[in-house]
């Protein structure tokens, strides 16, 4: 025997022409998957239970580095102003005198998009988010407001990009409404895959003011239109603020601003209008507190006047907007109402200061 002879019975054509003719059939079992939503193929139990722990502890340490922020913004005494979204654990039991958000508590956005949700009239909807803190928030935050029978409520991995297993099961759910809290790369490749699907044709997809922002927009495209999405700002806002803020972003970047553009311009604003009212005096915390407290309602900001909670987090509106095609035929974010006024963070009521 040399080194290349094969052990043990040749297969014959027969047999090889039967191995060929099953593995057809399954392409077009996978096929009929991916066109339907149904699975042909369970889930070892025993491959599901590590990934589950894996997200099970990716949880855990996203919510270790949200208690972390906390302890120390309360132990340095040293204020942080927040021009991003506003963790649960910073707004209730956890709140801080040093801690002062500029932009919306984490749940507000979802809040909103609950309350559109059920002012359509969608009888049900699917949620989708990621495994971790601020994924929770989203959701718990859209339940809230939605008075609708949820039919799913799933979270998907953490930086997750290839969405057909769950585009097959929200398929097969035949939901109403598909409510998505996806950012960054995964909004981008979710909607991509969604509208590919062919599920925007059957399910509405509404989803936080971030998720489909200008800069998702430039990286998806026509896909994009037909959508809905909530935010505390839009760059059509009709007050003299918004229209400078807008008109000399575009001036200057050649491109329609984000939102995380806006959070950002309205921070700076608020500091500087704290700053100046306090006489430069940051170094006494009372004195500087109080004046950030104010600055909302004195400092000109593209959303208008708004007002701060004791909690340190906005009371301001949210709108709906929809992605639709502008003069220029550019695909922008155009608000369409005014879906919450005066809205404040639910967790205000949990939190010591008053």
């Amino acid at each position: 025997m040399n080194d290349f002879q094969t052990v043990g019975p040749r297969r014959s054509d027969a047999h090889r022409a039967e191995r060929a003719g099953r593995e057809r059939a399954q392409d077009r079992l996978s096929l009929d998957a991916l066109r339907t939503g149904r699975r042909h193929r369970q889930r070892d139990p025993r491959r599901l239970q590590p990934r589950a722990e894996a997200r099970r502890r990716q949880a855990r340490r996203a919510a270790d580095r949200s208690d972390l922020r906390r302890r120390h913004i309360e132990e340095s005494k040293i204020f942080y102003i927040a021009p991003n979204a506003t963790p649960t654990s910073l707004t209730g039991k956890g709140c801080s005198p040093y801690f002062f958000s500029a932009s919306w508590p984490n749940e507000a956005h979802h809040e909103a998009a609950g309350a559109f949700a059920q002012s359509k009239g969608f009888k049900n909807a699917y949620l989708i988010a990621p495994n971790y803190p601020a994924g929770k928030d989203a959701l718990t935050g859209f339940k809230r407001t939605y008075k609708g029978t949820i039919v799913n409520e799933f979270y998907s991995k953490l930086n997750q990009l290839d969405y057909s297993a769950e585009l097959a099961q929200i398929r097969a759910a035949k939901p109403d409404a598909l409510y998505a809290f996806l950012p960054g790369g995964m909004g981008i490749n979710f909607i991509k895959q969604f509208v590919a699907a062919g599920l925007s044709n059957e399910v509405q997809l509404i989803v936080p003011g971030f998720v489909s922002d200008q800069d998702v927009v430039r990286a998806v495209g026509e896909p994009m239109l037909g959508m809905f999405d909530t935010s505390q700002w839009a760059y059509d806002l009709d007050n003299d603020a918004n229209q400078k803020f807008v008109a000399e972003f575009q001036k200057e970047y050649k491109r329609i601003p984000t939102l995380y553009a806006e959070q950002g311009y309205t921070a700076a604003l608020i500091i500087d209008q704290a700053v100046r009212d306090a006489k430069g005096k940051i170094e006494d915390p009372k004195a500087f507190r109080a004046a950030l407290m104010k600055a909302p309602e004195r400092a000109k900001t593209p959303r208008g006047k708004w007002k701060e909670a004791a909690n340190g987090t906005p009371i301001q509106d949210y709108y709906v907007r929809a992605l639709v095609k502008d003069r220029e035929g550019r695909i922008v974010n155009r608000k369409i109402s005014t879906i919450l006024k005066d809205h404040g963070d639910f967790w205000a009521k949990d939190c010591s200061m008053k």
